[in-house]
Parts: C-alpha cells; structure tokens; sequence
C-alpha cells in the first residue's frame, strides 16, 4: 500500500468528515456562532497530530536502538500543542465540545479509511 495515498485519504476523509459535523452542529446549535469554529479547529488540530507522526515516523531510518526517548519527546511535544490549541481556543470562547467533535472526526477518518481499504491489506 502507498503510504502518501493512504495519508492524503485520510486527510481527505477528515475534511469530508469535517465538513458534515461542522454543517450538522450549525443546524444544531445555531445560537452559537463558535460551534463549526471549534470543530474546525479539533479536525486541524487533528490533522496537525497526524502530520507530526508522520514526521516522526519517517525521520527512523533504523540506526537508532533505543527509540524510547526521541518517541515520548514527540508524543509529550503532540500533547502539549494539543494542549495550547485548545486551551487557547477555550479562554477564547470556543465550543470545547466542538473541537472534541472535530478531533474525533479525525479518529474516525483513520478508522472509516482502514475499513475502506481492508481486503488491501490481506
């Protein structure tokens, strides 16, 4: 399986995903106009995550033994942007439920995208 194809199906699954939640919270919650703000700022945030491991995982070119260290520096350094993010977007008036939303539609991208592409992988 093509690694790049897969990452860009997932993207594009996240922003299809993206869209529909943010389309479905606005009918849902129109008296609050951060509502689709927030799960565009989960599925980016998201995404954001996704791309750092990637980076991570293309920077191992197997000369490395112990991949303990450098792997919990970017896993602690994901979760601290993830932090800022929302924590930002909170104090700003962002729907922290939203970005919740929006987070999520990245999670199911990836799952929606495996079970897509099962019989590939046999």
């Amino acid at each position: 399986m093509n690694e790049k194809r897969m990452y860009r199906g997932i993207r594009q699954l996240t922003w299809l995903l993206m869209a529909i939640a943010m389309a479905a919270m606005a009918l849902l919650a129109q008296e609050y106009k951060y509502v689709p703000a927030g799960v565009a700022i989960g599925a980016l945030s998201g995404v954001l995550g996704f791309q750092k491991i990637i980076a991570m995982s293309e920077r191992i070119d197997g000369s490395v033994t112990d991949l303990k260290l450098p792997a919990f520096s970017e896993y602690a350094k994901r979760y601290v942007l993830y932090l800022l993010v929302f924590g930002i977007s909170a104090y700003a008036g962002v729907d922290i439920l939203a970005m919740l939303v929006g987070f999520s539609c990245h999670k199911a991208a990836i799952l929606l995208y495996v079970w897509m592409h099962r019989k590939e992988a046999e």
